[in-house]
């Protein structure tokens, strides 16, 4: 008994010592001091992480429909290469790349299994993101397109 408290404890342990901190950046000034610059409309300015970007078109198709599962088709991109969404029914989350040339590709992504009266939009989604070699931005539009520059994937950010 004592020997499985004292391995749980240094199992413990070991998982919090591997655990990193935030890094304050507080103290990161120059000589004017902090930069006080805001991007009013960060989608405008073609960066595509931190925005809720809503799909509103895919192979062509205006989405709409998602209202019976109550949840917005999205993608949202984060800084450390990872994207998080739903396909209107399912949670789901990987990683994407992004290259020179504004080309991008995504991981396969993995997602939760629940099963929803229609599944079409969601599988038609996550298929989609599979063919996506492309991005580009006009103003609060991100379009995603396929190897050939077809447009296959439409979103708006999120007001």
């Amino acid at each position: 008994m004592k020997k499985n408290i004292i391995i749980i404890s240094l199992a413990i342990c070991t998982f919090l010592a591997c655990n990193s901190t935030p890094k304050d950046n507080s103290a990161d000034t120059n000589a004017t001091g902090p930069d006080t610059t805001v991007v009013k409309d960060h989608a405008s300015s073609g960066i595509i992480t931190d925005i809720q970007w809503n799909l509103i078109e895919i192979t062509g198709n205006a989405v709409s429909g998602y209202a019976a599962q109550n949840k917005q088709p999205y993608l949202k991109f984060t800084n450390d290469n990872r994207v998080e969404g739903t396909g209107g029914c399912n949670g789901m989350g990987g990683s994407y790349a992004l290259a020179d040339g504004n080309k991008i590709s995504f991981s396969e992504m993995m997602s939760t299994k629940m099963a929803c009266p229609d599944m079409t939009l969601e599988n038609d989604f996550q298929t989609t993101l599979q063919q996506v070699a492309n991005y580009s931005t006009d103003g609060a539009t991100l379009s995603l397109m396929n190897a050939v520059g077809t447009t296959i994937a439409k979103f708006e950010a999120a007001k």
